[in-house]
């Protein structure tokens, strides 16, 4: 450490202020773009892998992927080279420590990924991300304090322009841009890319990536033109097979008897048997051979612009898988033979696989969503899909299985920067609320050093969180269709608390600013 460094004046080592708020911004958002879904399994394992190594376990990480990883860590290794060089270390000690503490950050960031579910370990990520680091830091040297004394010169200049009136007037137009540009991307969860001219079919569909016609047991199908609640969802999805139909389903079958078999509620067309060889003799009720499937014989056109009319849809369906091993077939499906579908359910292997049209979702098995052991061999599943516009949550056989399934704007703002992932889905959500709270909470931070009494900060918090996290809600709502969130809410206004309380970590602006060195 360079003395002449540690006795500095409070003016030159002010020079160095946005260090620590630089390297606060780099962990939070390392952590939150690497560890979600934020959930530790201990028992999670990989056979023949040692955590503590991490062999064997390499990602196939592309060009971009790498390139992700490396700007994700500059902003740590340049708030850590500031706060190092503050502190009197040296040029080569402050790049030898960034590279090192960059690489143990990723390193523990790779353990900790190993025993979370959907998440994968590998040492390309540490190289990059110790790479990322020291690109920060060199970053540093070349145009570093130049850039801190520009950013605390906006600083100042933003202090002495929030004003309570003149935050209100930029938060106004701040927010109404993202709540416009908000309502245009939340359309890409939307179900107005179906085609009405489709068909319904059950236990197998005529599309190139089905290796095989379905083969087990049904007994009942139904369909809703909204989503179902839990509360009911876990009480279809317990009742018996075979029980009633629900009396508010937009369609429902039950396959007992010979074929062909009609929709209860006389609404949807009768269900008639497509052989395969046309020889093989007519199964058993309710039973797939993997000789026929099931299929209106014209469009069901009404269930669809019902679906697109409301944006929300339920389905629930009774079967029993009879094989599973290399098994890929469709159990149900709303499409036309050789297009992709509206909407699919297919049997790969023990999984239930389960994907529907979108913008964001164009290509069958773009966020595909899988549960795992949900076609187990000769056991009966009693399972219902519902989503609200927004959300996609699962029932089966009376437990919630996922409800982690969001699309909206979070996501199709993901899209914009790199592929996505059904397992990454609520990570958006979390980044999203971020970029369009987070600023806003920090122009807000300005406003509440200025800020006078209790009343001030009520009204500040009220106008400046609540009202703008509601308007968007509803806004979402309205360009969409799924309720508002409280979740969403209680988000956006911790977002906002989290760039007020940032903004002011190292304290207001120093009454001499520094020059740029």
């Amino acid at each position: 450490m360079n003395p002449k460094f540690a006795s500095a004046s409070p003016e030159f080592r002010d020079r160095y202020r946005w260090s620590l708020r630089t390297l606060i911004l780099g962990i939070l958002g390392i952590c939150l773009l690497t560890l979600y879904p934020f959930q530790i399994d201990l028992l999670h394992s990989h056979p023949g892998i040692n955590p503590f190594r991490l062999v064997g376990w390499a990602k196939a990480a592309g060009t971009r992927d790498a390139i992700l990883n490396v700007l994700l860590f500059m902003p740590f290794g340049l708030g850590l080279a500031g706060l190092l060089r503050r502190r009197g270390f040296s040029r080569v000690a402050t790049a030898a420590i960034s590279l090192l503490a960059g690489a143990l950050l990723s390193y523990g960031v790779e353990l900790a990924q190993f025993f979370i579910p959907g998440r994968d370990s590998g040492w390309e990520d540490i190289f990059t991300n110790g790479s990322g680091s020291l690109a920060g830091c060199l970053f540093f040297y070349i145009s570093g304090l130049p850039l801190l004394w520009l950013v605390q010169s906006a600083e100042a200049a933003i202090e002495r322009f929030a004003t309570a009136r003149n935050v209100a007037i930029v938060l106004a137009c701040y927010f109404a841009l993202w709540f416009g540009v908000s309502a245009r991307l939340q359309r890409t969860a939307g179900l107005h890319d179906w085609n009405a001219e489709t068909f319904l079919t059950v236990g197998g569909f005529a599309n190139p990536w089905s290796t095989h016609t379905w083969k087990g047991t049904m007994s009942g199908l139904e369909l809703w033109d909204r989503a179902i609640p839990g509360d009911l969802a876990s009480r279809i999805t317990s009742s018996a097979v075979g029980g009633s139909p629900s009396p508010d389903s937009i369609a429902s079958y039950r396959f007992s008897g010979a074929a062909p078999f009609q929709d209860l509620q006389h609404h949807l067309p009768f269900l008639n048997l497509e052989q395969i060889q046309r020889a093989a003799p007519s199964p058993a009720a309710g039973t797939w051979d993997g000789n026929s499937w099931l299929a209106t014989t014209v469009p069901i056109s009404k269930l669809v612009e019902a679906i697109q009319r409301s944006g929300q849809f339920s389905i629930h369906l009774q079967f029993t898988p009879a094989e599973t091993s290399d098994m890929n077939a469709s159990l149900v499906t709303i499409g036309r033979a050789g297009e992709p579908p509206n909407m699919e359910i297919r049997q790969a292997s023990e999984a239930l696989a389960f994907w529907f049209r979108t913008p964001l979702s164009a290509e069958p098995f773009d966020l595909e969503w899988s549960i795992s052991r949900g076609c187990e061999p000769n056991r009966r599943r009693n399972v219902l899909f519902s989503y609200d516009g927004s959300k996609l949550w699962a029932y089966m056989d009376g437990q919630l299985r996922y409800e982690g399934y969001r699309l909206g704007p979070a996501t199709a703002l993901a899209e914009l920067v790199r592929y996505t992932r059904p397992s990454e889905l609520q990570g958006y959500r979390y980044t999203y609320y971020g970029i369009v709270f987070f600023p806003a909470g920090c122009l807000l931070g300005f406003a509440w050093r200025r800020s006078r009494g209790f009343m001030n900060l009520l009204l500040l918090s009220l106008l400046g969180i609540i009202v703008p996290s509601v308007i968007l809600e509803v806004s979402l709502g309205l360009s969409g269709s799924q309720p508002i969130s409280v979740g969403d809410l209680c988000l956006a206004a911790i977002m906002s608390v989290i760039g007020m309380i940032w903004i002011n970590a190292e304290g207001g602006v120093p009454k001499a600013l520094p020059k740029s060195a």
